[in-house]
């Protein structure tokens, strides 16, 4: 069942136009079973890199043991030895979500007196930080309100040599100016989902955090100004899959659950579309360690790439189609074939 599911899986992300994943909660149980399909499948069909997960614990050794799993399993499994199929650093979730209320922010929601920690102690977070580098992985901590990417940052800011980790700061959905700058002067990857800055569902965000917060969201184009490295990913499965909505949103700021919608978030933050196609693949490649060998069209690079039928502008996103998906050279998806 598990082998079904992968298999299932993959499918879906090739007919999308995925060339490889990254997974931000890697565990036991997904690992054996990522493992059982490579013993009787083989190799996977696409570049697979995981963050093993590393939940907070007021036990010192938890949070060690994690964090050591993670370092015992990447000797076998690194991006070295084992670039397509490997364990490149750990996650750390350090908030919850705006909608949820759970998100660190600077102020109180409206209606709240008290204000949100962040999940990690300041000093808990720094030593998991200190010690997986130290070992070579890469972190990626979930940050989503502003008081939690200001604590991430100080955190990754303590490391020596902090560009060539490629540390890098989930979601970043509210952050004060002086942070975004922060991201690029560190070296520090700024990881986002467009599709979280959907209008349709932005609809509480002013009564939660008032309208001045709210013009702080989802900075995508401050972040590439101050010099950081964006990387575009989906956030499935808490999201769907598909990745040219996720453009769409990014260069449009309006909606594609109700494309009909007329309302738009922080148009200034919007990216061109170029920089948008660059997230997703460059800078999802920088991301995950992997740009030496994939993300963009050069030669000595693997051919891993997307056939689209679109118009280049943002607006033809909605329309556009994956018509056919190449991996290593091989093509693994034709629409006019079906799953290959």
């Amino acid at each position: 069942m598990k082998v079904a599911a992968i298999d299932a899986a993959i499918r879906a992300h090739q007919r999308a136009g995925y060339t490889g994943l990254v997974d931000m909660a890697m565990g036991e149980s997904e690992w054996a079973a990522l493992n059982i399909y490579r013993s009787q499948r083989g190799k996977l069909p696409m570049h697979v890199a995981a963050h093993w997960l590393v939940p907070y614990s007021k036990c010192d050794a938890d949070i060690c043991g994690h964090i050591d799993r993670a370092i015992e399993i990447q000797q076998t499994f690194n991006r070295n030895t084992s670039p397509e199929f490997c364990i490149n650093g750990i996650k750390l979730l350090c908030d919850g979500t705006v909608d949820g209320c759970t998100a660190g922010l600077h102020q109180p929601y409206g209606g709240l007196s008290n204000l949100v920690d962040p999940i990690w102690p300041a000093d808990a977070l720094a030593a998991a930080i200190r010690r997986a580098t130290d070992a070579g992985l890469q972190c990626a901590v979930h940050a989503i309100g502003d008081r939690t990417v200001q604590q991430a940052i100080d955190c990754l800011s303590q490391i020596q040599d902090l560009p060539s980790c490629r540390h890098r700061i989930e979601h970043l959905e509210i952050t004060t100016p002086e942070d975004t700058r922060r991201l690029g002067q560190l070296g520090i990857v700024a990881s986002v989902q467009p599709v979280h800055l959907d209008p349709a569902t932005f609809g509480a965000w002013p009564e939660m955090l008032g309208i001045q917060r709210c013009k702080r969201a989802f900075a995508y184009q401050e972040f590439v100004d101050g010099g950081a490295h964006l990387a575009f990913g989906t956030d499935a499965p808490t999201a769907k899959h598909q990745a040219l909505p996720n453009l769409y949103v990014a260069t449009t700021r309006r909606s594609v659950i109700h494309p009909s919608l007329q309302d738009t978030i922080n148009p200034e933050f919007a990216v061109s579309l170029a920089t948008a196609v660059s997230a997703a693949t460059v800078g999802a490649a920088y991301a995950s360690f992997s740009d030496s060998w994939t993300g963009s069209l050069r030669p000595g690079l693997s051919a891993n790439f997307v056939v689209l039928d679109m118009i280049w502008v943002p607006e033809s996103l909605l329309e556009a189609r994956v018509c056919q998906t190449w991996y290593k050279g091989k093509k693994v998806f034709d629409e006019e074939d079906g799953d290959l």
